[in-house]
């Protein structure tokens, strides 16, 4: 009897102690639900439905929420205040899985970057590049140009009939990109180019947050056949970059201005410590995937909304010929940006509107972080969702109409929001901003200023809603463009 009562008190007294130890080692964590260990909440590899399970926790929790995926503790962030105190940390840093999945390429000659501190250096040449290309602006916008004129043929090409223009505006984002990156045009008639560029879709849209760390976890967050097909994607980018990273090392032509591979490799003659190949190609894949897929979405939100309003369209394109004159065979240049407050204005809205990226990319702490009333631990996943801050009665009135007078003052001029989040904020805003801005000004406004855009009879109010997912597209739609030299005639 002795023996059955001292085991029950040692059953007893290690369940207390367990109960205190997870009390004491969740206290001032997040809520959020309860799950078993190692099992998480979800395993959903589908990112619909994972950005709808992100909503119903908010509903549930309000703007902070922590849960399990896999091995891994996630915490989601809303709410103005309680973005602006996460982004004014330091101990955060850029989560991209995918990298594991890059091989090697060659044995490393001498000491080289790795882990955290390789993350840092990336996103130093990141920055430097933006910047290179941003202080030639002439260059910079010459590219874009080319690009819009592209735009302009394939339309003309396709007037007065429906067509598609994600295919079209994809090719010109990702060649503006591959410009900064690569310094080369890419030719999508190339089965080799438009394998490359469909792999890094394969990439952008389902690599960041799909799947578990190294397979922890006794529910797969991807299938092996997603997952298989995403190292696939990574294997054939690799492969495509690679004589290009070695023609960069071999070439002895001085460009005007450096793309991001020369960045790095100027940084490694002139420094002890260098980047290595893999580290290299890791940031060239990360700027085309986290550049293209959100500039692609929010170019195809602007044409949809000039569709669905048309009389926004005619008062947008009445301001660019107001306060821009050009010809027939002249496009509008950034220039022309001061003068046009009504034009960023529906840039703008439309990137409240539509969101692009509603939880941004996600975040790994380095060491405990506090926001709010509650700590964040080391080696959590952060998300940020900004889709709080932009559709918050708050901050904004009416936020789930279209309205580019939000933008605007009663004199017209544009006017600046505090919960307007669409590059991050502080030290943590985007290093391509300006870059994003002015591409999506001068396709913009070159489109609209040439063709009228019209939906086609059968879908004369084509639907708002949206594709959910880590980027959000508008559903398919379809356009038919009108020439306005030809309306004139």
């Amino acid at each position: 009897m002795e023996t059955i009562l001292s085991y029950i008190l040692f059953l007893t007294s290690v369940a207390v102690i367990l109960v205190t130890f997870f009390f004491m080692k969740n206290r001032g964590l997040p809520k959020g639900p309860w799950t078993l260990p190692f099992i998480g909440d979800t395993a959903l590899s589908d990112n619909k439905k994972f950005i709808f399970f992100l909503r119903n926790l908010e509903s549930k929790y309000g703007h902070i929420f922590r849960f399990r995926q896999g091995s891994r503790h996630v915490t989601a962030v809303g709410g103005l205040e309680n973005i602006k105190q996460v982004l004014e940390q330091k101990s955060l840093l850029p989560y991209c899985h995918w990298s594991n999945y890059i091989t090697k390429v060659q044995a490393i000659q001498g000491p080289s970057w790795n882990g955290d501190e390789l993350l840092k250096v990336l996103s130093q040449m990141s920055t430097q590049t933006a910047d290179n290309f941003l202080k030639e602006k002439s260059t910079l916008e010459a590219t874009i140009l080319e690009e819009v004129r592209f735009l302009q043929r394939e339309l003309s090409a396709d007037k007065c009939r429906p067509i598609s223009m994600l295919n079209i505006v994809s090719d010109a984002v990702y060649n503006i990109v591959s410009a900064i990156t690569i310094g080369e045009r890419l030719e999508f008639d190339r089965p080799s180019c438009r394998r490359f560029k469909q792999c890094l879709q394969e990439i952008s849209r389902n690599s960041n947050f799909g799947f578990s760390e190294n397979g922890v976890g006794f529910l797969p967050q991807v299938s092996p056949k997603k997952s298989s097909k995403l190292q696939d994607s990574i294997k054939y980018v690799q492969e495509f970059l690679e004589p290009r990273l070695t023609n960069h090392k071999t070439s002895l032509v001085k460009k005007e201005i450096p793309d991001y591979i020369d960045v790095c490799l100027n940084y490694n003659a002139r420094e002890g410590k260098i980047i290595n190949d893999e580290g290299i190609l890791q940031g060239v894949i990360n700027l085309f995937t986290s550049g293209c897929e959100p500039t692609i979405s929010l170019t195809m939100w602007l044409f949809l909304l000039m569709t669905r309003y048309p009389e926004l369209q005619k008062k947008c394109r009445h301001v660019i010929s107001m306060q821009v004159q050009i010809r027939d065979d002249e496009c509008v240049s950034w220039g022309a940006r001061d003068k046009l407050p009504f034009i960023f204005a529906t840039i703008q809205e439309a990137q409240r509107f539509s969101n692009p990226v509603p939880y941004g990319y996600p975040y790994e702490v380095s060491s405990e972080i506090e926001v709010g009333n509650y700590r964040i631990p080391e080696g959590d996943l952060l998300l940020l969702n900004y889709r709080s801050c932009h559709m918050d009665y708050t901050y904004w009135k009416r936020p789930a109409e279209f309205r580019p007078e939000n933008f605007t003052d009663s004199d017209g001029d544009l006017i600046h929001h505090e919960a307007f989040l669409p590059y991050g904020l502080g030290h943590r805003t985007c290093g391509y901003k300006n870059i994003a801005d002015q591409v999506l000004f001068i396709v913009f406004t070159n489109i609209i200023s040439k063709f009228n855009l019209r939906a086609p009879e059968d879908n004369p109010n084509p639907s708002l809603t949206a594709e959910e997912g880590l980027i959000r597209y508008p559903k398919s739609y379809h356009v038919i463009p009108y020439p306005l030299e030809d309306e004139k005639q």
